[in-house]
């Protein structure tokens, strides 16, 4: 918790100790936590994906991106029954990739090129879809993140409700 402090020292201390691990340059992790293997991978995804990714896209898509790329860790480690971080953030993920497929998504993030995403997700569901996305996720709109991957923008840049697959 120290550390964490004075790295990230704008972090409410009411939030601060709901964090069990943090990335900044190096893996910190809270030992005596429960979740400890999967905050160990989750954190060490941190590690090696892109700054760059993490950047373009935000912390939101960057979590559930992580959480996302972790899960294939904690299925080899049997951490299958441990809880999942970042829940509404990683199904969007599932979503994008159900859509662009896995290896794109990793690709996404390890060469740090969201691009790799937006550019098939905007031909799929409508331009800008995937910057829409963005600002939904960063907004706590999850809800309305995952209406949009299930049904894409209609013209004029409305949303398109109705269920059309």
């Amino acid at each position: 918790q120290k550390k964490l402090l004075k790295t990230y020292p704008n972090i409410p201390s009411k939030d601060r100790v709901n964090v069990v691990g943090h990335y900044k340059g190096h893996v910190y992790v809270d030992s005596n936590d429960i979740t400890l293997p999967r905050n160990v991978a989750h954190e060490r995804i941190h590690q090696l994906g892109h700054q760059g990714y993490r950047l373009r896209v935000g912390r939101d898509l960057n979590e559930g991106t992580t959480e996302f790329l972790a899960a294939r860790v904690y299925k080899d480690l049997h951490l299958q029954h441990v809880p999942v971080g970042y829940p509404l953030q990683r199904q969007i993920v599932e979503m994008m990739s159900m859509r662009v497929g896995k290896k794109r998504v990793a690709r996404a993030y390890f060469s740090g090129r969201p691009d790799l995403l937006k550019n098939q997700l905007d031909q799929e569901l409508g331009k800008g879809a995937f910057d829409k996305i963005l600002i939904y996720m960063e907004k706590g709109h999850y809800d309305m993140a995952k209406q949009l991957l299930r049904n894409g923008l209609r013209e004029r840049g409305k949303y398109n409700y109705s269920s059309s697959r």
